[in-house]
């Protein structure tokens, strides 16, 4: 059920697009994402591609539609049939990155990810080290770990400049 609400959601995005564009071509559309880095709980290979997934899961989902049209390849294995068909059918419509003024991501923490014999593969682990907040998280900015939002905007811009991502605000 999440993962086609987190559809509709994306595809309620680019409706909604559409309507404004035709109501104002000159208006200068955003949209605004919870982004966060996603770490290997070491370089285990396995955990290595947790962390890759779980970035996928997080980020991913909701970026990778709206910049290039389709959802993390990582993905379909990972969610197996609740990853519906019609996702990937309609992902292109909700490419909307042709349409964007900027990405505001809203960055809160990160995660430190591990291979799991879960149902998805991966989980996440607060740093045994680091602080948390007064709601569990781990924290993933200063002091605590200064390069956080620094690496998520970097991943961000890497990943998607060359497909439409023209300004960040924070």
């Amino acid at each position: 059920v999440a993962l086609e609400v987190a559809h509709k959601l994306l595809y309620a995005q680019a409706e909604v697009a559409d309507v404004m564009i035709k109501t104002d071509p000159a208006v200068k559309l955003s949209t605004a994402l919870n982004l966060g880095p996603r770490y290997a709980k070491d370089l285990n290979k396995d955990n290595v591609e947790a962390a890759k997934l779980l970035d996928e899961h997080k980020n991913g989902w909701f970026l990778d539609p709206v910049f290039l049209g389709s959802y993390p390849a990582g993905l379909s294995h990972v969610y197996g049939d609740a990853m519906q068909q019609k996702f990937h059918d309609e992902a292109k419509y909700l490419k909307i990155c042709d349409k964007l003024y900027s990405l505001g991501v809203n960055y809160y923490r990160g995660d430190i990810a591990f291979a799991s014999n879960n149902e998805l593969g991966f989980d996440k682990m607060l740093n045994p080290k680091g602080e948390t907040s007064h709601l569990g998280w781990g924290l993933f900015w200063e002091p605590h770990y200064r390069n956080g939002l620094y690496d998520i905007l970097n991943q961000a811009y890497a990943n998607y400049h060359l497909h439409g991502l023209n300004r960040i605000y924070i």
